[in-house]
């Protein structure tokens, strides 16, 4: 982990290791902890914002670790910043693939499956997202947004 900024917007690069996403919580800790009031009253508990960064870690730990086989090192950013209406979480990985809610099925359900929960706790949550950009090397950012105001969302 390389914190480069606890400022709004903060950001941090993580190498894609799956000790990076206990360190991505910790990082949310330090930046709850040293610039208290900046999560806006309504959103999320820092509990549930952790579970939240926890997620976004993982995916982004599995983009690049895909990419890194390939011969490529890359590493993966975090960046967490205000909105006039709430804040969003930037996450930027070396994966062309953009995040899709996976379709209901009754096997989407299954509380034994690895993966696929991750996108729909987001969206319980209140989080929209979409891409922000998409890069030449075939990296690309997503935001995901979180609003205070009932009319503020992305959808």
């Amino acid at each position: 982990m390389q914190t480069l900024n606890h400022e709004l917007p903060a950001w941090c690069l993580f190498q894609p290791v799956p000790e990076s996403v206990s360190q991505a919580r910790k990082w949310l800790r330090s930046l709850l902890y040293e610039s208290p009031g900046w999560l806006p009253s309504g959103t999320l508990d820092p509990e549930d914002l952790e579970v939240v960064v926890s997620e976004l870690a993982t995916n982004a730990v599995r983009a690049a670790a895909a990419v890194n086989r390939q011969g490529s090192a890359w590493s993966y950013r975090l960046v967490i910043d205000r909105t006039p209406t709430g804040f969003c979480i930037d996450v930027t990985d070396p994966s062309p693939a953009i995040p899709l809610l996976p379709e209901p099925t009754p096997t989407a359900l299954d509380l034994l499956t690895e993966s696929g929960r991750g996108l729909p706790m987001l969206r319980a949550y209140g989080f929209t997202w979409h891409a922000l950009q998409q890069y030449h090397q075939g990296s690309k950012t997503i935001r995901y947004q979180l609003s205070t105001s009932p009319t503020g969302g992305l959808n």
